[in-house]
């Protein structure tokens, strides 16, 4: 179910109310009850949000943005299945005040304490917020900007709970409707019949359009804002990140940009980063619907150094003569990640996301030609792109003060929080 319709006031809630559908229980049953019932009627049934961007060719295509449920049921069990879906999505039940503190003082404590040790993960997220809208109401929804919201929702919660169940029945009158819904079943063939009569019902029973109008977070959203931003945390290591966008610097994306770009990370990151440096991990990340690319390390003892190796990256892709049994190892690897291995739900999965962001049949063959076909000259001219963005890229590191003190001395220009 599409949230566009959400406003920028409730957007950081959403994480919560997804959790609520099915954390807080329904009209006819507590939380217990309803628990235990999608155990037992289910093999898995777990509201989430889903934010990306359609394909474009400049990487900043339209916002898709999504209330996801996804169910594992057998065959035997479908209508229980629907049946679930209705309930959770016409009949929740948010007035629960100490179910929902509970809630939100576990999802406090399971933000604050994933900081230090996944310090990476929180620097991708806050690089990528710079850079595309999608990536910022992600940000709001599960990064360092949701946990300043999550304490002060918790101190909400205790003195004005009236408001907060407002904001939750909003969220849902906003949400839950036909408009532009998407719907997704991995099945066999013999099966689906029965299956299709079933969907029918289900979406007969939503509301056909949204009971509640709101200014749409999209239309709200301030632009994204490149920013060095240092992080500390009670470690003793750090997470350094530097990202730059190549599609804004006017490089154009293809299969063979994604293969340079792994084949860096499996080569001079590795040495200058981890071997060299003494990081546990040096890496890099190449979006090629957005076009951001960023590198990133893992339990670093260094700060400055390991910015310093991530400038010498397009340097050493320019100069780097890969060898042709080099080349072929690194398409065989690309080959394998672009088509490995899925399970039915993970494949439905796929090929549902894969739709409603348009990612076509033909869009991916043509990359895979495209790594299939790659030369030396692809990874200096993606090193080219990397030489000339170096300046230009933003920096965050999450780490301990002491190392982003002296980094800060060194000469870095970097604004320094505490977010815990």
């Amino acid at each position: 179910m599409d949230i566009t319709g959400v406003s920028m006031e409730l957007l950081p809630l959403m994480s919560l109310y997804t959790e609520s559908l099915t954390q807080l229980g329904t009209k006819k049953e507590d939380f217990v009850s309803l628990q235990q019932r999608i155990g037992r009627e289910t093999g898995g049934l777990r509201p989430a949000t889903y934010m990306s961007q359609l394909v474009a060719a400049d990487g900043n295509g339209p916002v898709v943005s999504m209330l996801m449920i996804r169910a594992k049921t057998m065959s035997s069990k479908t209508t229980q299945t629907f049946d679930l879906l209705k309930d959770i999505l016409l009949e929740p039940n948010f007035d629960n005040k100490e179910r929902f503190r509970q809630l939100v003082i576990e999802e406090k404590a399971g933000v604050e304490s994933g900081i230090a040790p996944s310090g990476h993960t929180v620097a991708a997220g806050r690089l990528r917020s710079q850079y595309r809208v999608g990536a910022w109401a992600t940000e709001q929804m599960e990064g360092l900007a949701y946990l300043d919201y999550v304490k002060a929702l918790l101190d909400r919660v205790d003195k004005d709970w009236e408001g907060v169940l407002g904001d939750l029945r909003a969220l849902h009158s906003a949400v839950v409707n036909r408009s532009k819904l998407v719907c997704n079943v991995t099945t066999d063939s013999d099966v689906y019949p029965g299956v299709k009569a079933e969907l029918k019902s289900f979406l007969d029973s939503l509301p056909e359009k949204s009971s509640l109008q709101l200014p749409s977070w999209v239309d709200q959203a301030p632009s994204p804002t490149p920013a060095n931003e240092g992080f500390i945390i009670p470690a003793q290591v750090n997470y350094v990140g530097k990202a730059m966008n190549l599609l804004d610097a006017g490089y154009k994306l293809t299969g063979a940009s994604a293969l340079a770009s792994k084949h860096l990370g499996t080569s001079y990151l590795w040495d200058t980063v981890r071997v060299q440096g003494g990081a546990y991990g040096g890496f890099c990340r190449l979006d090629m619907r957005t076009g951001d690319f960023l590198y990133l390390s893992y339990r670093d003892p260094n700060v400055n150094k390991t910015l310093a190796n991530y400038d010498g990256a397009g340097a050493f892709l320019k100069s780097h003569d890969i060898s042709e049994e080099e080349l072929t190892k690194s398409i065989i690897g690309m080959i394998g990640d672009m088509d490995s291995y899925a399970l039915p739900d993970a494949k439905g999965y796929a090929s549902m996301t894969r739709k409603i962001t348009g990612e076509t049949d033909e869009l991916r063959q043509e990359r895979r030609e495209q790594v299939l076909g790659a030369t030396a000259k692809d990874f200096k001219e993606f090193g080219e792109a990397l030489e000339a963005t170096k300046e230009s890229g933003s920096v965050v590191v999450v780490g301990s003060e002491t190392s982003l003190n002296a980094a800060k001395e060194e000469g870095l220009d970097i604004s320094l929080t505490q977010p815990l």
